[in-house]
């Protein structure tokens, strides 16, 4: 079966991509259908790869080797079409993680993506938005050695340089008429179909941050507390929702800061303790 040009690497799901590889073929061959395409991959029923691009079937190891010989994807592009299937179907964010990290690893996708692998690094690091938040506060004059110093944990003067050069690509910073770096108002539109993976691992980051500020900083400099408390499901609601409202009334209070003098992180943490939901008695 030829193979007609379609990049794999620009596909963050599998079944949009078996989607968009079928009727390529079909337009090519207007014999071409699901039948044909079973025996071709060796699947008893020709009905299963349309149930698997509608989302009612998983791929298998070997389903996922059947389709890419069928479809004669290259060495490259089945390893990143195999780790794209488990990345898609885990629901466990380890795993999420490795796959996830062998994709962006494959030939080809960095240069069919480059913006979005900018914004994976961006919500890779921690210390990226801080950054950003530090050159809007100092008005671009520390150097690249005094923000270094200035972050808390501390990190290299490569790692800021770096960094000002992805908030730059981003359009997230720039030069002023005077040479010095300054915010734009740009906000930071993540592809939906990574966005929520992105936002998880950044998460974890800043988290860990504020496991360890417990050691780095005196209590007069921080806010740590926990309740345990025991809750119904309609009290859950109503705790969330008002975390969401006071979510709201601190971004009203940053926002008539008139005189910005650090860079904070705040942890909005509610979670539960138990596996079910509901303990019966």
């Amino acid at each position: 079966m030829q193979n007609f040009k379609i990049n794999i690497f620009q596909y963050l799901d599998y079944r949009k991509f078996l989607t968009d590889i079928f009727s390529t073929f079909k337009k090519k061959d207007k014999n071409f259908s699901h039948r044909l395409f079973a025996m071709k991959a060796g699947f008893k029923s020709s009905g299963f790869f349309k149930l698997v691009i509608d989302g009612k079937r998983n791929l298998t190891e070997e389903s996922i080797y059947k389709i890419s010989k069928a479809f004669a994807l290259s060495e490259p592009e089945q390893d990143y079409f195999k780790n794209l299937v488990y990345f898609n179907q885990t629901a466990d964010n380890d795993a999420k993680n490795i796959y996830y990290q062998k994709m962006i690893n494959s030939n080809g996708f960095c240069k069919s993506n480059k913006i979005l692998c900018e914004q994976i690094e961006y919500f890779t690091k921690w210390y990226h938005c801080v950054i950003r938040e530090i050159i809007a506060i100092q008005e671009g004059n520390l150097s690249v050695e005094q923000i270094a110093k200035f972050l808390e944990p501390q990190i290299t003067t490569l790692e800021v340089k770096e960094s000002i050069r992805l908030l730059l690509s981003l359009d997230l910073i720039r030069k002023n008429k005077n040479g010095k770096y300054e915010q734009t108002n740009k906000i930071l539109a993540t592809d939906p179909q990574i966005a929520s993976y992105l936002v998880v691992r950044f998460h974890k980051e800043m988290i860990l941050n504020g496991m360890k500020s417990i050691d780095k900083f005196e209590a007069k400099d921080r806010d740590i507390t926990s309740l345990t408390m025991g809750i119904s499901k309609l009290k859950f609601l109503q705790i969330r929702e008002k975390i969401k409202e006071c979510r709201k009334e601190i971004i009203k209070i940053v926002n008539n800061d008139t005189k910005v003098e650090t860079v904070y992180q705040l942890n909005f943490q509610l979670f539960p303790l138990v596996k079910d939901s509901t303990i019966k008695i």
